[in-house]
């Protein structure tokens, strides 16, 4: 898979959220599978199945030749995966969707290195195949087939392939991989293969200038064949998901998965993750086969581009381009959740109706069990219930443990999005004084410890987690440095009325009702200004001559001015709102006024 490096430690703060027999052909020998119960169509391989040492010998005298038409792709600091060359005159390099995503994320830049090399050539142009399959918006349960980035990361079970064309300039290409015949794929089952790229164990950094790309040879055998629901019942033409046993890790990604005669049988894509005997724990490399790659290229009438013929009437891309009902219904689904999942907001942030809010989010969830914003909403009806009603001390611990629940369930959903980790320690602190287990407490003060530590924060989430940990450290009996945490959250984001009601409950624990009371005026002063707040940013864009848009944010539509663009981000800032608000968006979160 492609590896992605993020200047913040995402891993750390989610796990503080979550506290020998040579094989044989089977042309060789034909009645081996069948004494353990194994056919073609079932697949299985022995596990103690590696490859002929002859095998192996020509897989290696293969990878030293093909080696310089495998390229490094990537970009420094966003990630990196592997390409290989199926055109050498026209520059066509074959990755997987996922990695050819990068070129997006990286502001539409991507550079490629050859294997032995320090050439540096550049991307201009990708094509997608017309099956890919994309999770909508950080939704593991909704996959729609989309060609599109910006409607969510690849769906690694759809055929995640994707051609780049380099730039002029720098020297020809000189290596070019044939791909596996029509033969050859029939016949994939138990065959010798080996794969060479990429992976993060060894390429763990983009090199440096000057410094050679190394690839990484891997040797094994074809282990199973499947369609790409990993379904055997399947006419030949849809088992196009190939298992093997090369071990693969991260950067390995649009590797090029090739037989001892040299021809590609697959593009690694993935490793699926399976628990072993012991709890140990495995993951089963899979790759699209290579037949995918020829629908790719009719599709987008690449044919003509690449040293072979293509038989276009043997090609299948109809299937991939006909109506996919599963996706329609799961954009109908996505729609609709959407709306409930707005109307929810309303009734839960203006309305105080907690009850009637944490509905329209279960109604969300009927439609989709993993829909993230409504687990977030709804764990904000619960705790903000806690928060405005007195309740039994079992009554409140019932609230907040669902609210913790759902807190924790939308970090494990979208672990990029810093306020689900702040919402995490916010519903832990007011579980550690409903219970009066400061325990809760501690761990919201080491979760956001750790938050604090990013560079990625905005300004508006730094304030949330500097606000948060004045309420840990009061609640820990750190007075002082608690005063300082809700004074440093309200410095950030002065027009926010928030951090003022956070302050002033740290009075009223001191008894110090007049400075309670002076936070309180002022909270309330800010929090019915907002219209006017509106009306004086809006005058203001207008004047400047700065265009005024809706922004989406966590599913709802805001007023924004448009600061300035960059590439296909803007700047905007949202009206009525402080600075502290403002963010780089993409132009798929943008829509006109009306």
């Amino acid at each position: 898979m492609v590896e992605f490096r993020s200047a913040c430690r995402r891993i750390v703060l989610f796990a503080a959220v979550l506290c020998s027999l040579t094989c044989h052909s089977r042309a060789q020998e034909p009645d081996a599978a069948n004494l353990l119960g194994q056919t073609k169509d079932s697949g299985s391989m022995p596990l103690w199945s590696t490859p002929t040492a002859g095998a192996i010998k020509e897989l290696g005298r293969v990878a030293r030749n093909i080696e310089r038409g495998v390229f490094l792709v990537g970009f420094p600091k966003v990630g990196t995966g592997t390409a290989w060359v199926i055109s050498a005159r026209h520059r066509l390099l074959v990755t997987n969707a996922h990695v050819a995503d990068i070129y997006f994320a990286a502001g539409n830049q991507l550079v490629a290195i050859p294997s032995g090399t320090a050439q540096i050539y550049t991307v201009e142009k990708i094509w997608y195949h017309p099956g890919v399959r994309r999770f909508l918006k950080d939704n593991p349960s909704l996959s729609v087939r989309s060609s599109d980035p910006k409607e969510g990361e690849v769906d690694s079970y759809s055929p995640d392939l994707a051609i780049l064309q380099l730039a002029a300039g720098g020297p020809d290409l000189t290596v070019e991989f044939p791909l596996a015949t029509s033969d050859d794929l029939a016949e994939l089952f138990a065959q010798p293969a080996a794969i060479i790229g990429y992976p993060g164990h060894d390429t763990a950094s983009w090199p440096a200038l000057g410094e050679k790309a190394a690839s990484t040879f891997h040797e094994g055998v074809i282990s199973r064949v499947t369609d790409f629901e990993l379904g055997t019942s399947v006419p030949y033409e849809e088992q196009q998901f190939v298992q093997y046993t090369m071990a693969t890790w991260p950067g390995f990604s649009g590797s090029p998965v090739f037989l001892p005669s040299g021809r590609v049988a697959a593009v690694h894509n993935m490793a699926r993750p399976a628990e072993g005997r012991y709890k140990q724990i495995i993951t089963i490399p899979h790759g699209v086969r290579a037949d995918c790659v020829l629908e790719l290229l009719v599709h987008h009438g690449l044919e003509g581009m690449v040293p072979f013929e293509i038989d276009k009437s043997k090609v299948r891309v109809e299937r991939w381009t006909k109506p996919d009902p599963r996706s329609e219904e799961a954009r109908a689904n996505y729609a609709k959740a959407l709306e409930l999942v707005s109307e929810a907001e309303d009734l839960v942030y203006n309305k105080s109706q907690y009850k009637a809010g944490s509905d329209k989010c279960n109604e969300a969830l009927k439609l989709i069990p993993n829909f993230a914003p409504a687990y977030y909403v709804r764990s904000n009806a619960f705790n903000n219930y806690f928060v405005d009603h007195e309740g039994s001390q079992e009554d409140n611990i019932k609230l907040l443990s669902v609210a913790h629940e759902d807190a924790v369930k939308y970090a494990k959903l979208v672990p990029s999005d810093f306020a689900g980790i702040i919402h995490v320690c916010r519903v832990l602190n007011n579980l550690g004084m409903a219970t009066e287990n400061y325990e809760n407490n501690r761990k919201a003060l080491v979760i956001l410890n750790e938050v604090l530590t990013s560079k990625d924060l905005s300004t508006y989430q730094r304030a949330q987690a500097h606000s948060s940990r004045g309420s840990a450290l009061s609640h820990l009996g750190e007075s002082d440095a608690a005063l300082r945490e809700h004074n440093e959250a309200i410095r950030l984001s002065p027009q926010s009325g928030i951090f003022l009601w956070n302050r002033s409950y740290y009075w009223r624990g001191r008894g110090r009702y007049d400075l309670e009371a002076a936070d309180v005026a002022r909270a309330k002063e800010l929090d019915a200004r907002p219209s006017a707040a509106v009306a004086a940013d809006l005058a203001k864009a207008q004047k400047q001559g700065q265009t005024i848009v809706l922004v989406e944010w966590k599913g709802k539509w805001y007023q924004a001015a448009i600061v300035m663009t960059n590439a296909d981000k803007s700047l905007i800032h949202y009206l009525g709102y402080d600075d502290s608000w403002n963010e780089w968006v993409t132009s798929d979160r943008i829509k006109p006024t009306k």
